[in-house]
């Protein structure tokens, strides 16, 4: 946003800036990651059981473009989450065909979205991470039988997996009743006893 000066819908400043201005970009990137690993370290201390990174908008580049830009700054903060020995989550949205590039980013679990297959994720990772996710948040605007029966097929893919996390496979929205958040949350725990 601070490229773009507005929300956009394919971020066509910050691309163009990564191949019209690198040393620009890179300068901003290195300047945006301090900053995130000061907070990170703050939270840390403050006593956070984990800490999860987002990057929400990898999807908009390719994969070398996501190599060359966004991973090796990801790393930074991993590296830095490691250094205190609490879990690190990972999750770029759309990432999923990228795994074989985030198994090496140092975190210790890997959030996926809906656009790959826990199972073939899995597949990709091998077991050098946990994975977490991958439900479509948009599952919750269906009736209860449908939310139930899709936590239901998720849980019984990983059921013999060790390092698995139930979750969506990116945040609610605003257009979500509470009260089928609810109907998840007691799926799950039902799925579970």
């Amino acid at each position: 946003y601070m490229v773009e000066g507005k929300p956009s819908k394919d971020y066509r400043n910050l691309r163009s800036l990564m191949f019209s201005e690198p040393d620009h970009y890179h300068k901003l990137m290195q300047t945006l990651t301090n900053s995130i690993i000061s907070y990170v370290n703050q939270q840390i201390e403050s006593g956070v059981d984990a800490i999860q990174i987002f990057d929400t908008n990898a999807a908009f580049l390719s994969r070398e473009m996501f190599e060359k830009n966004s991973l090796p700054y990801l790393k930074q903060i991993i590296d830095k989450v490691n250094k205190f020995d609490i879990p690190c989550i990972l999750f770029v949205k759309g990432g999923g065909y990228w795994l074989d590039l985030l198994k090496h980013s140092g975190a210790n679990v890997l959030g996926v979205d809906w656009t790959i297959s826990l199972k073939e994720a899995r597949i990709k990772v091998g077991d050098s991470v946990a994975l977490q996710g991958n439900l479509d948040p948009k599952i919750l605007l269906e009736e209860d039988s449908v939310i139930k029966e899709s936590v239901l097929k998720i849980l019984s893919e990983f059921k013999d997996f060790p390092g698995y996390i139930f979750n969506l496979g990116h945040g609610i929205t605003p257009d979500i009743n509470p009260d089928k958040v609810k109907v998840l949350v007691e799926a799950i725990r039902e799925a579970g006893s």
